[in-house]
């Protein structure tokens, strides 16, 4: 039965009346064609549309353009060990080499070599932690492949990150590749080199060379 307003009723009075109306009946007489974005059918001289129109008046949506853009960063570094020496310090237990976390203190940090493996922070004893990146290649002595939000986490960029271990006179020549697309400027870009300079010439090799000589 259609719902016709009366004489004197306003628009949200008639809205409620719809609205009560279709609470007790999900179907086709106030939806065609049921939820998402239906068609709207109309009930006297007033619609669906009217009821919502007067209930979202408190409601804000915003839709912007985010300017995205790709880049390429490459280092390399030669460390004085055998190829899977390297690879194995770059693997595993990373927490004495890498210094870049989400926690003050983590417990562990941890890469698991194996496709689909976790690139992970452990915060604490409870097991509170951050996922960094997942392995999606990985070969001994030879490569590791992972995709990765960059330590971006909550913005719209990613990267595939490889490291590959290329045989040396003086032992291994470690070369990461990082390509990055997506919500990223030259800035940031720039700022991303210089952390895996970091990562890689004053933090890895420093740390496997003195264990090897050891």
């Amino acid at each position: 039965m259609g719902l016709r307003p009366r004489k004197g009723r306003t628009a949200a009075s008639a809205a409620r009346q719809v609205s009560s109306t279709c609470a007790k009946k999900t179907t086709a007489k106030c939806f065609a064609g049921g939820s998402g974005a239906p068609k709207l059918i109309s009930h006297g001289s007033y619609s669906l549309e009217d009821f919502q129109s007067t209930v979202n008046t408190n409601a804000h949506s915003e839709t912007k353009e985010l300017k995205t853009a790709a880049y390429q960063d490459q280092q390399e570094v030669v460390i004085a060990a055998k190829p899977e020496v390297v690879y194995d310090a770059a693997t595993g237990d990373i927490t004495g080499s890498w210094d870049h976390h989400m926690s003050e203190h983590p417990k562990k940090m941890y890469i698991d070599a194996k496709p689909g493996g976790c690139f992970c922070e452990i915060f604490d004893d409870s097991g509170d932690g951050a996922q960094h990146a997942v392995v999606i290649y990985a070969v001994r002595g030879k490569m590791l492949r992972y995709t990765e939000p960059l330590g971006f986490s909550g913005t719209a960029i990613d990267a595939v990150t490889a490291y590959e271990f290329l045989p040396d006179p003086a032992g291994t020549k470690l070369r990461v590749t990082v390509n990055m697309v997506g919500q990223i400027d030259e800035q940031t870009a720039h700022l991303v080199d210089g952390v895996w300079h970091h990562f890689i010439a004053e933090r890895l090799k420093p740390y496997v060379e003195s264990k090897n000589t050891k």
